[in-house]
């Protein structure tokens, strides 16, 4: 016994380290997150791969950064950082990040740019704050849990957690709205059960008044909801995500056929959602809205298309006037009038604007007047563009996309003239005017010198790029944010149709083929490109995707928020008896390290119109995270597959563990 758990945890040693790699400062800068301080004359950059904050001067009479920039001040954070926002004043910066092991920075912004505090949170996965005075005024700092699933209210001066609550799965965006007393956090995917005709993301506010947490559901496949900007007027939250059409078999995907990209807008005051408005256009997508903002002067709603290399610019007056005119009637999603062509000659400024960038991880966005300021993870550098407003309004040829006239989805002069620049340096193209009567003046400020991609970062520069899609509706990752799972089931066409199946997470997928639920890809070089061909109707040069695999290759799992400081509780360690015992016979198909015995199994899972009846062994690492479970998407719990659904349980032997052997076998499970 002693020499099995020996060999168990030496296995398990040699598979997980080359999985999380060394230690060794990244090459990378991989810029996350912008604020703008001192009336707009700094711009303060966080920077995620390097793990620090860098002050950016910025020349307010020419809007450019100085030539002296490269002096700026950087300051080490000593976590992998997530988000940032001020400090009522301005005076302080709050951090988050971190990992599993969450914590807070907060940063004085003053001449010495120094850390003032260190809180640790003891959550997993900070992913957003928000800070401002409270209802009883104290000021306090907000942070959302992205795995802990909770929000926490934490008091900046004496470092300690005020309140918590507990929201829905993976919250991963987060506003707090002063004048309303309320916060608003956006899911990542849905919690909902994957076989049901209505799934989604969902929305929660909390009234700080009252503590009452209340869910906001959105339209049906709503996923991947990236960020939250609030209104000027402060009534709606604007919220970017994507629609799945989980419904349909994927045939095709030109038109939105598979997925189509969205803004959502939540009431505050009612919490309910009231529309959603479409960002694609008929025959080109897109794909793939991550960050938003309103500009404080100008009439516009601000968006990054992360999958497309380019900002899309929204007239906030015209939308705001649709919203508040909306009758009770009018239920949320109409949309219509997104697509509506409004042809030649004289128009309103239509309610989608886009600007070409071609800079690739195109992430959070920053209005500020007439400047707008957006990350460009994948680049290392700032985007910036100044536009200029000077109606009426003509000839604006992208209100109505004709076949064959799609304009190209990246500006291969700028995206050319970056690639050839080799140091921090000032990039600027001529002014466009993507309509007459707007002018933009488009720059790129390179933050160090350009990053030359290795395999793995080319790989997940791929994995995330809708360009490569046949009219750009979607890429990779809107079915597989972090490579991981969207919490949908599709109907993918190399099974049949009409038998639709969860989404896998592509974590340790090269090492344990077959690949798909079905088993009917041999591994996963096959399944990469297949899904190039089969799902994004493309063709990519065969080095992009031995790229892509090595990115795949290259995920590390995500150590689960059941451990307690990275270890098994006392109830998992007893689990895993349970486990590796012939009282459950688990281990037989799940033996470790991989937990997967790479085998197909007849378990009965089929729903009554899948004619497969034998389906892939999965691994159970991050099984914490997977959720629904089985072929199905139906289980939304592992206490729910194993014991109603009767998962590996047909001769009864987990019937027969005591109520606290299930809760150990379960721990033990979700602990891996």
């Amino acid at each position: 016994m002693m020499y099995q758990r020996f060999h168990f945890l030496a296995v398990l040693y040699f598979l997980i380290l080359p999985l999380y790699g060394s230690e060794k400062k990244s090459e990378y800068l991989g810029p996350c997150d912008l604020l703008l301080g001192n009336s707009g004359s700094v711009l303060y950059v966080l920077e995620q791969d390097a793990e620090q904050i860098r002050k950016v001067p910025i020349d307010s009479l020419r809007d450019t950064v100085k030539d002296q920039y490269l002096s700026s001040s950087v300051l080490p954070i000593g976590f992998r950082p997530e988000r940032m926002c001020f400090l009522p004043g301005e005076k302080r910066i709050a951090i988050v990040g971190g990992g599993v092991q969450g914590k807070l920075l907060i940063v004085n912004t003053n001449k010495s740019f120094s850390i003032d505090r260190r809180i640790d949170l003891h959550s997993h996965t900070p992913s957003d704050v928000s800070a401002g005075k409270d209802p009883s005024g104290k000021t306090t700092i907000f942070v959302c849990n992205r795995f802990s699933e909770t929000v926490l209210a934490v008091d900046p001066e004496k470092g300690l957690i005020r309140k918590k609550w507990k929201t829905g799965r993976e919250p991963y965006a987060m506003k707090y709205v002063p004048e309303k007393g309320k916060i608003i956090v956006a899911s990542l995917i849905p919690d909902l059960p994957a076989d049901e005709s209505y799934t989604t993301a969902s929305v929660y506010t909390i009234d700080l008044k009252t503590d009452e947490v209340r869910r906001v559901e959105l339209l049906n496949g709503a996923s991947n909801l990236k960020d939250i900007a609030i209104s000027t007027d402060g009534k709606y939250a604007f919220i970017t995500g994507t629609l799945g059409k989980f419904r349909t078999v994927t045939t095709q995907v030109v038109g939105g056929w598979i997925m189509e990209n969205i803004l959502s807008v939540v009431d505050i005051e009612r919490s309910e959602a009231v529309d959603t408005f479409y960002l694609d256009d008929t025959m080109l997508g897109a794909a793939n809205p991550w960050g938003v903002s309103f500009s404080s002067t100008l009439p516009l709603i601000v968006l990054t298309l992360a999958g497309m290399d380019e900002l899309l610019l929204m007239p906030s007056d015209r939308i705001l006037k649709m919203l508040n005119d909306r009758p009770e009637w009018n239920r949320p999603g109409q949309g219509a009038y997104t697509y509506t062509y409004q042809g030649e000659g004289a128009i309103k400024f239509p309610l989608r604007v886009r600007v070409k960038m071609g800079m690739k991880g195109m992430r959070r966005v920053l209005a500020d007047g007439d400047r707008i300021f957006f990350a460009a993870s994948f680049e290392d550098a700032i985007g910036c563009i100044r536009v200029k407003l000077n109606p009426p309004y003509e000839n604006h040829p992208g209100a109505f996309v004709k076949s064959g006239d799609i304009p190209k989805p990246q500006d291969p002069v700028f995206a050319k003239k970056a690639a050839e620049t080799d140091s921090a340096s000032v990039i600027r193209l001529e002014p466009i005017a993507p309509l007459k009567g707007i002018a933009v003046e488009r720059t790129m400020i390179r933050l160090g010198k350009r990053p030359h991609w290795n395999p793995q970062r080319r790989g997940e520069v791929v994995f995330h790029d809708a360009t490569i899609c046949m009219e750009q509706w979607l890429s990779c990752s809107s079915c597989h944010p972090d490579a991981r799972v969207d919490g949908l089931n599709w109907d993918l066409v190399n099974d049949g149709v009409g038998n639709p199946k969860n989404t896998k997470s592509m974590l340790l997928s090269h090492e344990t083929p077959p690949s798909m639920i079905s088993g009917v890809r041999p591994d996963a070089e096959t399944a990469v490109r297949a899904g190039v061909s089969h799902l994004l109707f493309s063709r990519i040069p065969e080095s992009d995707n031995i790229a892509m695999d090595e990115y795949l290759r290259a995920l590390k799992p995500v150590p689960s928020p059941y451990l307690i400081d990275g270890k098994m509780s006392p109830s998992a360690q007893r689990g895993r008896f349970l486990f590796e015992s012939s009282r459950t016979n688990c281990s037989v198909c799940h033996p470790a390290p991989l937990f997967t015995d790479l085998k197909l199994h007849r378990i009965h899972s089929q729903d009554s119109y899948d004619n497969i009846t034998q389906f892939d062994t999965p691994t159970l690492i991050e099984v914490w995270r997977t959720a629904p479970y089985m072929n199905t998407g139906h289980y939304t719990t592992i206490r729910s597959m194993l014991f109603e659904g009767k998962h590996a349980n047909a001769d009864g032997l987990l019937d027969k563990l005591s109520e606290q052997e299930k809760t150990d076998l379960i721990n033990y499970v979700l602990s891996l």
